[in-house]
């Protein structure tokens, strides 16, 4: 089953369609500093709660086998069939679903407050299947799963004591005590190999279902580790909650030699997420000022993801790409798709362009310009903060075409033909009422052809 969310705009000749842009632009070599550029915002669907009949809270999202996207939102587990969000019931002791983790053979894991299990069912015939009952006697005392990592067809649930391992149809219990505010071990996979990290615990690594000790430093202890990546030469590379990047090699621990280190100062991330380009994007603590960031491969800062990219929520709280491209963001306000990259950028009233129809988009001295029935508006391109490129209305009256001339950028009004200048629009003649876009003459290039509804001037 394929999803198709929104389309793709097909452009030739010329890209002068509003918003043909590829999203995802490469930062600039200069630390600290993003290649200024023409792209608006994303294209994106949201899934508000009240149009989509879904909960607010989504806190985590996955996607099955068969295509289907699955969110823990709220105490209920929902999918989308790609028309209409559908609920599987849970059982009672059930507090809502926490994480989802996916087996190789495309199997949805999911654990959380009362819930450790995974849905069964082809198509929307879709139940849960609860795990609890198979567990050891002496593991029954599991309360909330906190993570939840598959490798293979083998799966790793994690609570406040223990790592129960799923493999064979068959649980193996792994001790793993840590502080009751660490919230559970967290595990992460590079390669075949599971990591384990908690706070107060060195960082170990899950060999034949047995802890071994990787590496231990006051980093490891005191921060909450998100990610742990292979690096260079053998090296580990590991992104802490509060302090950035590190790098691990040879049992030492320093600081990672990145430019993301510097944007990630002051922040606390809540969900870390590495795409398949290799790109970096992560979700801040509301704590820490909401939002979120996108990074290059290479670590270089890329923009926020926030509301300045159109998003109309503040919190994100998980982020998840799917095999189609997008981009999912769980958020406290139901979910968003954000294509991704898109083929299409947008601009309307959301990154200032006005309401109605676009007349036509012309370039005057290395600047675009756009003509709308609510007037002229000038493109404002990205700033050093990664925010995507604006317009800002520079003439307020009705405008149905554009060019530029020698003399300026000539705007074609209802009934006068203007030229723009830095004190605004100047009258240059009087034309018959409507009409329709100017033309440059090509025998003459001073020379401008006006359509009128009488005529030609």
């Amino acid at each position: 089953m394929r999803l198709t969310f929104g389309g793709l705009f097909p452009v030739t000749g010329p890209a002068l369609s509003l918003g043909f842009a590829l999203w995802l632009s490469a930062g600039s070599g200069v630390s600290g500093a993003v290649t200024p550029n023409e792209f608006g915002r994303p294209v994106a669907r949201d899934f508000p709660p009240g149009r989509s009949r879904i909960g607010h809270l989504c806190q985590a999202v996955t996607q099955d086998a068969a295509g289907f996207i699955y969110i823990a939102n709220g105490t209920l587990l929902r999918f989308y069939d790609g028309a209409v969000w559908r609920t599987i019931p849970q059982p009672t002791e059930s507090a809502g679903v926490r994480k989802f983790a996916v087996a190789a053979d495309g199997t949805v894991y999911l654990g959380g407050a009362g819930v450790i299990g995974y849905v069964s069912g082809a198509g929307e015939s879709k139940v849960y299947v609860s795990l609890a009952d198979r567990l050891p006697p002496s593991a029954r005392n599991y309360d909330d799963i906190y993570d939840v990592l598959a490798v293979g067809n083998t799966v790793y649930f994690s609570d406040e004591e223990k790592i129960l391992i799923w493999r064979d149809d068959r649980f193996t219990v792994v001790p793993c005590p840590s502080p009751q505010s660490a919230r559970g071990a967290r595990l992460h996979r590079v390669g075949d190999a599971v990591y384990v990290t908690a706070l107060d615990r060195t960082l170990c690594r899950l060999v034949n279902d047995r802890l071994e000790p990787v590496a231990d430093d006051p980093v490891l202890r005191g921060n909450r580790i998100m990610t742990v990546e292979a690096g260079a030469d053998g090296a580990l590379v590991l992104l802490t909650a509060e302090r950035g990047f590190f790098r691990l090699a040879a049992g030492r621990l320093a600081p990672h030699a990145t430019e993301a280190n510097r944007w990630l100062a002051g922040k606390t991330i809540l969900r870390a997420l590495r795409l398949p380009d290799g790109a970096l994007v992560v979700a801040f603590t509301s704590v820490s000022g909401d939002g979120g960031m996108r990074f290059d491969a290479a670590g270089r800062y890329v923009g926020p993801l926030d509301q300045t990219i159109g998003l109309y929520v503040k919190t994100i709280r998980d982020l998840f790409h799917d095999r189609e491209g997008g981009l999912w963001l769980g958020t406290e306000t139901g979910v968003i798709r954000l294509e991704w990259p898109s083929a299409v950028s947008v601009f309307d009233a959301g990154n200032g362009l006005g309401p109605g129809a676009v007349a036509d988009v012309v370039r005057h001295d290395g600047v675009l310009h756009a003509a709308t029935a609510e007037g002229v508006y000038r493109c404002a391109p990205s700033d050093e903060a990664g925010r995507p490129a604006r317009f800002e209305r520079v003439a307020a009256f009705p405008v149905y075409s554009l060019l530029s001339h020698s003399a300026g950028l000539l705007v074609a009004g209802y009934a006068d033909l203007f030229v723009l200048t830095p004190a605004g629009p100047a009258a240059v003649a009087q034309v018959p009422p409507g009409g329709g876009g100017l033309q440059r003459s090509k025998s003459d290039p001073d020379r401008v052809w006006i359509p009128t509804t009488h005529g030609v001037r």
